[in-house]
Parts: C-alpha cells; sequence; structure tokens
C-alpha cells in the first residue's frame, strides 16, 4: 500500500533546502553525506543543485538516515 502511495505522489524539489539549510550545519564533506545515503556524489549534487527532484522514496531514505547523519556519523554501512 506505501509503495501506490509513493507511486501517486508528485516529487517536490527541495534540493536548495537541503543545500542552504541542513547540510552546512552538519560540517560533513559531500561525498561522505552521499555515501551514507547510498548515492553517487553526482546524484547528491543534482538533487542540491535542484537538477533532479527528491522522489517520496528519496525522501524517505533521507528521513531513516537524517538522525544517522546529524548523529556523528559513528557507524558504518546502511541503518536497518
Amino acid at each position: 500500500m506505501a509503495e501506490s502511495m509513493l507511486k501517486n505522489m508528485r516529487a517536490v524539489r527541495p534540493g536548495g533546502n537541503l543545500r542552504e539549510d541542513v547540510l552546512p550545519p552538519l560540517g560533513r564533506p559531500k561525498t561522505e553525506i552521499a555515501r551514507l545515503l547510498g548515492l553517487s556524489r553526482q546524484a547528491l549534487f543534482n538533487i542540491l543543485n535542484k537538477y533532479h527532484p527528491i522522489t517520496p522514496a528519496m525522501a524517505l531514505r533521507l528521513a531513516k538516515r537524517g538522525g544517522r547523519l546529524k548523529g556523528g556519523l559513528t557507524r558504518s554501512g546502511p541503518t536497518t
């Protein structure tokens, strides 16, 4: 059911907000953030510069990893 809801949602492009408000306080390189999100550096760049939208699936990925990004990046590998 959740997957069907995600397919019907429209993608948004708040990459600028991530670039300007969310990532700078983390003080982490974008390459490291991309790796933790399971993205290539280029894919993250495209989102941050609003070339690609943040899809509902990507929003879920960001939400799942958000606490980990803020929490000091102490563990390696994907979270469950």
